[in-house]
Formats: C-alpha cells, structure tokens, sequence
C-alpha cells in the first residue's frame, strides 16, 4: 500500500521492486524501506508496520503445490535480484507467507518469529473461557471503576504510550510527528480507533491504537500508566476491544513481539501463536565489522 509507505517512511524514503511475466504483468512485488546511515545502505522493516515482504499474484489455474513453490522461487530470485547493492536488510516478512526458502538460497538468513492472534469467529463465551483465571480477577476489578471509550486525541493517546517506554528508561522509538502523520493516513481511509480506558475523574490508566484491515484487528500500540497497572487497566482494554470487534471481524492480531512479559499478556488472553519469518542479511563485510564493534548501524 503506497499510501501506507508515505506515511510509516516518508515520501522518498521507500521503494519497491517488481517481478513481471513475458507480456509485462507484474507477477510479484517487494516494497522496502531504505536508509542511510554511516555510509551504508541499509533495507529495514518500516517503523509501526508488523509485517512486509512479497506481495504475489499467484496463476489462477495454479493448483499443485509443486507449482505453487516452484512460482514464488522464480519470481523471488527476481525481486531479490532487483534490490540495490545493500549492506543490511532486515524485513518481517507477513504470516500469509511462510516460504522463506527462495530467499535463503539467495544467501539470506530467517529467524522464526512470532505474533500471537485470537479467532473473533468463536462466541464470545468461548474466548472468555481461555483468558487466565488473573486475567478474569482484572476484568472484574477494573469493571467496578474505569470505563472504555474512544477518543480522536492522538496526543492523550501518545503520552501514555510514551509512559511505557519512558518506565523502562526506553526511548519511544517513533515520535509524535510520525504517528499524526500515519493516523492523518489511516483516519482519512476509515481504518482506525483509539481506545482508552479512564476513570470518572478522567484520569487515563491505559491506551491502545487499532488498525481495522480486512477483517483484521491490529493492536498496533498498547500503552499504559505504569503508576496506575494494578487496576487491571490493560487487560479491561484489551477484554473491550475484543467485545467491541468481535462481530464484525474475524482475527485479533497483537501485532507480534519476542518480548516475554508481552507474550505472557498475550497467552494470558488465549491467544494462539502464530509464526512468521524475518529475513535479514549482512551483506557488506565492512558493515559487519563495525556492527560488532559499535552496535550501531542496524
């Protein structure tokens, strides 16, 4: 999504490479973000996005699954032939795609990653018979004196976010500019919420940004006032958005994180783990060198 792009990398700032047939039609397509920094090239997965990799326009009379690897090995040697000479390239490459072979014999690496999802088809007693029993108890308790809304005020929501961050001594990784700029993008296509969860003073105890694609929930961003957690905030958010979504949406989507007090709160929910690929190569022996010596670069 072009418009995606412009707004996660900056006009300019991404590009693409194409895979087309014999008559020209575009068979496969991998967009990319590019940046430079000390001298090299660097291909990284764009901030706020999950996932990337190959968009494929398989053959309608495509049936054999022979067929169906043998297709995405021709048009991804392609792409990947087609990539600028890199230093670095990092992607995560969506779950819909598993075949990370073609890039591997391509002289790429792939790591198993992991986001976690929860099936919005099933009744909603069924969902809540998988949360954890201390999920329930939080629920309960937040039930008695917070309520969950929904705002426009991307700044309330940002600043509590930052919270998260600014408890771990982590500085956010993307500043406000960046996320009006991609919530300008989202809100004009209709494919956003924020949600809160306050008291009746007002006072905001935890915040989340939802992406709405396809049938899809994205929690994008959850964050969450650090001095405020033990009044079961988050997980009475994440409890409403799941009400609040489930009938008209088919998967919850917590976006993926090898964090591991993240993927306690996600299983705490039930949800189901999901695999997804990360590709990602060191392509220039001098960049290698001063990663390992600096850190710097990736």
């Amino acid at each position: 999504m072009p418009w995606w792009l412009d707004a996660v990398c900056g006009e300019g700032a991404w590009d693409v490479v194409l895979s087309l047939d014999k008559e020209d039609k575009i068979e496969a397509a991998l967009p990319f973000f590019r940046e430079r920094k000390y001298g090299f090239l660097l291909i990284r997965q764009a901030v706020l996005t999950p996932y990337m990799g190959p968009i494929l326009n398989y053959p309608r009379a495509q049936s054999k699954l022979a067929h169906r690897y043998a297709y995405e090995k021709k048009v991804i040697d392609k792409l990947v032939d087609q990539l600028p000479s890199y230093s670095y390239f990092n992607q995560h490459i969506t779950p819909a795609f598993s075949n990370g072979q073609p890039f591997y014999w391509n002289g790429m690496n792939q790591s198993t990653y992991y986001t976690y999802q929860i099936d919005l088809n099933q009744t909603l007693n069924d969902i809540e018979n998988n949360y954890e029993g201390r999920v329930r108890t939080d629920i309960r308790k937040a039930e008695q004196k917070l309520q969950f809304t929904e705002t426009e005020d991307v700044d309330t929501f940002y600043n509590v976010n930052k919270l998260s961050f600014d408890h771990q001594r982590i500085n956010i990784p993307y500043s406000i500019e960046l996320v009006k700029r991609m919530d300008a993008a989202l809100v004009k296509r209709g494919k956003r919420k924020i949600h809160l969860v306050k008291d009746a003073k007002g006072q905001v105890y935890a915040s989340a940004y939802v992406i709405l694609d396809q049938k899809t929930v994205y929690t994008l961003m959850i964050g969450s006032d650090p001095t405020l957690r033990k009044g079961g905030a988050v997980s009475f958010l994440i409890s409403s958005i799941i009400s609040a979504y489930r009938t008209d949406y088919d998967c919850l989507d917590f976006c993926g994180s090898m964090v591991e007090k993240f993927q306690r709160v996600f299983r705490s929910f039930g949800a189901e783990q999901q695999p997804y690929l990360r590709i990602h190569h060191k392509a220039n022996t001098l960049f290698r060198l001063v990663n390992a010596l600096t850190g710097k670069g990736e």
